[in-house]
């Protein structure tokens, strides 16, 4: 037996309804048009405070890296574990994980130039979020485990690729 059904075969001997409803609600709230919706939001109110470019890059950055799931899940192809829900799209990378991975590691990043003695707080929560979108994800028996770490994987070179890209857009503390 290989260790993701491991993972997802012990994951799912743990299920609960109160837990089941909670994981579905951070499921809910965690995918890549919620986090690409909330980035947008958060992107506006920065624009407001004029912070037009912390704006632009947690944005940009979510819905573009976010929305790369798509090509990279119809390059892999692969299917979903036979235990969860039926959707339709393919499995590898998370795309929760992937967008998650960015939006909440912008925001950290945004609000650590922002306020940098929190900055290791706002990590610290940004990483806590990711990690349980994802077991979220193998919870509820949408994802192999290592879809997950696929989404972690892919969304964390965007997530560096675009903070580095973009290092002149924003004030550096």
């Amino acid at each position: 037996m290989n260790l993701d059904k491991v993972i997802l075969q012990w994951a799912q001997s743990h299920r609960t309804p109160p837990l089941d409803l909670f994981m579905k609600a951070v499921s809910g709230v965690t995918s890549v048009e919620r986090v690409t919706l909330w980035a947008a939001l958060l992107g506006i109110l920065l624009w407001i405070s004029r912070r037009r470019n912390e704006g632009l890059v947690l944005f940009l950055g979510t819905a573009l890296g976010g929305w790369l799931s798509v090509p990279l899940k119809n390059l892999f192809h692969r299917h979903r574990p036979p235990l969860g829900l039926a959707i339709h799209t393919a499995s590898f990378p998370s795309g929760h994980a992937m967008g998650s991975t960015l939006f909440f590691g912008l925001l950290a990043a945004a609000l650590g130039r922002l306020d940098p003695h929190r900055r290791a707080a706002y990590d610290g929560l940004a990483l806590g979020i990711i990690l349980l979108v994802g077991c979220s994800r193998v919870y509820l028996g949408v994802h192999w485990p290592s879809d997950v770490l696929g989404g972690y994987f892919f969304g964390g070179l965007f997530l560096s690729v675009w903070t580095w890209g973009t290092r002149s857009w924003v004030k550096q503390p």
